[in-house]
């Protein structure tokens, strides 16, 4: 038994991600294209393809070919699909110019073949014999992986669209309709996948070449020799380990165990509730986190959930809680959660292990906080989902703290090549420590500065990728890296005081003009807002905002209208602070613990590009602001 499977597609999807700094995913009228150039291609390999087309003399006629496959293939499917075109025109002559080439290319390698005896025209049977020697189409090939280190293997299946055995060099070609260009160490990983499956199947000696064939739409022909594919399966496996998940695990530091105190007072909830006639089941488990305790409890038959959560607070002084419990859904199940008697402090230090480490090509991963088993969760700024972050916390809930240890993965995980940072402090405290970061582009400190003057550069820098996106026809950052192999840093400005910036009506319109044209067009760009404000009212969290910021982090709030504001639910009012949140982004939100990032550690991270070396010890949490 396999614990993964892992497609072609997933590696590709990969390789292009990690190829750039952001995850990409090919265009929809570019998929359309990819999709009809390679009916195209499967229809000429086919019996009613070339073999219907050419006959005896006229293998050399790419014109004839080319005439053949609009006619026969590409016409009919560009009427049915006319609607979903419509604005496709540039990839619609590119995938037309790819099938031109490759009508080109098919016809020199059929030349070869007759030459050199592979195929034959039978005139009795009026066939062209030999052409299964010659290519193999739709094949689906398996290889299996294996490390010791792994904690399972893993098959990986490949579906390649055409096989075909050059006659000149005796190599097997392998066809292919790029939708834009990978960076060649990745175009080499690739072809080593393709060589492994062709050998682990037997239809090629390990020790062969491999020819790759792009339409891009030109031709683009690549010969790997043997060395340099054995070169590159090391990257390749390791790759295949880490999508696959059969890595070992890095241990996330162990929490307290879930003590005799944490179950007997699982006991009194449920008590308590029956005592004002409502019905709950509680199965004896406990959830420990760092700073509250998770009872998951199952409402009787006639029980409705509102009635559970509306006792929160006579939870609280029945039981002499110093906070009152938070009644939420997680996971599909309704949960109580109860601050920890013994609370424990999760630092920076504590949580670099599980950090992506920087590779020379970014990481869009932002730390969030760790759950209830210790792990750190991220949101990726890469995701269309979450391109912007909208924080809110009010004094002492940890919002300004958050805002430091998200910089500060930011900056461990990327270089000042793959990531720059534009903050805006009107408390002018948050981020004085990064005054001189090689990662700052621009620290302004409103209403000395004008933050009108850190909003209209990255406006500028957005129309300037997107020009850039225009003349190279790609329709977004990924596409662009994937077709000219450059790369643009990752660009993140962060607000620590949202509010302080509406100091007058023209401030506010102009303000909230740049943040929402900015939240409208600037995923596609690599450019990211973080947005915090102490005040999530309806005057600060407007319409614009909410809608331009998708992702929500949300600490302690003053009351549940602002934690409905940010989260669509209350319950925010009553997080502990210093750290203590809610994420949003779609389905229930996610309670979890900020790490924190010391004075101490923020010297020591803001010293280093990329490998920060923090202390060992831990900070006291008494100075945890």
């Amino acid at each position: 038994m396999f614990l993964a499977q892992l497609s072609i597609s997933d590696i590709r999807r990969e390789l292009i991600r990690t190829g750039s700094d952001y995850s990409a995913s090919a265009s929809r009228s570019n998929a359309l294209a990819g999709t009809l150039f390679h009916e195209v291609l499967a229809g000429l390999m086919g019996p009613n393809g070339w073999q219907a087309a050419l006959e005896p003399g006229e293998l050399t006629d790419s014109v004839r070919l080319v005439k053949h496959a609009y006619d026969n293939l590409l016409g009919p499917r560009l009427t049915e699909m006319q609607a979903s075109l419509r604005e496709s025109g540039p990839e619609a002559m590119d995938m037309w110019e790819a099938v031109q080439a490759a009508c080109a290319w098919l016809t020199r390698l059929l030349t070869a073949a007759e030459q050199r005896g592979t195929i034959r025209y039978d005139h009795r049977q009026r066939a062209w014999l030999g052409a299964e020697q010659l290519c193999q189409t739709e094949m689906e090939l398996q290889w299996e992986v294996k490390e010791p280190s792994w904690t399972a293997p893993v098959r990986v299946s490949v579906a390649a669209d055409a096989l075909w055995k050059n006659p000149e060099s005796g190599y097997w070609c392998v066809l292919e309709y790029k939708l834009g260009r990978l960076r060649p160490e990745a175009d080499l990983a690739q072809a080593s996948l393709y060589h492994c499956a062709l050998s682990a199947s037997g239809l090629s000696a390990r020790d062969g070449a491999l020819a790759v064939i792009g339409f891009e739409p030109e031709l683009n022909e690549r010969f790997y020799q043997h060395a340099e594919l054995s070169e590159a399966q090391s990257a390749l496996r390791a790759l295949i380990g880490r999508i696959a998940n059969v890595l070992p695990e890095v241990i996330p530091p162990p929490l307290p165990a879930v003590s005799e105190p944490h179950l007997a007072l699982g006991k009194r909830l449920v008590r308590v509730l029956q005592e004002y006639g409502v019905s709950v089941e509680w199965k004896g488990e406990v959830a420990a986190g760092p700073r509250f305790l998770r009872y998951s409890v199952i409402p009787g038959r006639q029980t409705r959930k509102k009635q559970v959560t509306d006792r929160a607070e006579d939870l609280g002084m029945q039981l002499r809680l110093n906070n009152h419990p938070i009644i939420h859904s997680a996971d599909g199940r309704l949960v109580i959660d109860v601050a920890r008697p013994d609370p424990q402090t999760v630092t920076f230090g504590s949580i670099l292990d599980q950090l992506p480490k920087p590779d020379g090509r970014g990481c869009s991963r932002t730390p969030l906080g760790v759950d209830l088993n210790g792990r750190l969760q991220f949101v990726d700024l890469a995701s269309p989902n979450n391109p912007h972050l909208l924080v809110a916390g009010t004094a002492g809930s940890g919002k300004t703290e958050w805002l430091r240890s998200a910089i500060a993965g930011l900056k461990f995980s990327n270089t000042p090549e793959t990531l720059r940072l534009v903050l805006i402090d009107p408390k002018r405290t948050a981020f004085a420590d990064l005054t001189g970061s090689p990662y700052l582009d621009a620290l302004v400190y409103p209403p000395e500065h004008s933050v009108i003057d850190a909003l209209d550069p990255l406006i500028e820098e957005m129309e300037r990728r997107y020009r850039l996106f225009e003349q190279t026809r790609a329709g977004d950052l990924p596409e662009y890296e994937e077709k000219t192999g450059s790369v643009l840093p990752r660009i993140v400005c962060v607000c620590d005081e949202y509010t302080d910036l509406l100091v007058d009506r023209a401030a506010t319109k102009n303000v909230g003009a740049a943040i929402s044209r900015l939240g409208a067009k600037a995923r596609a760009a690599g450019i990211h807002l973080i947005i915090a404000t102490q005040h999530p009212d309806r005057k600060t969290v407007d319409g614009a905002l909410k809608m331009n910021l998708a992702g929500r982090v949300c600490l302690r709030v003053a009351d549940h209208h602002q934690s409905n504001m940010i989260i669509n639910q209350s319950g925010a009012e009553r997080l502990l602070g210093k750290g203590d949140l809610f994420f949003l982004s779609i389905g229930d939100a996610v309670r979890l613990q900020s790490p924190y990032l010391s004075a101490q550690e923020r010297g020591s991270v803001n010293g280093e590009c990329g490998s920060p070396r923090l202390p060992s010890a831990g900070p006291d949490p008494s100075q945890r602001a």
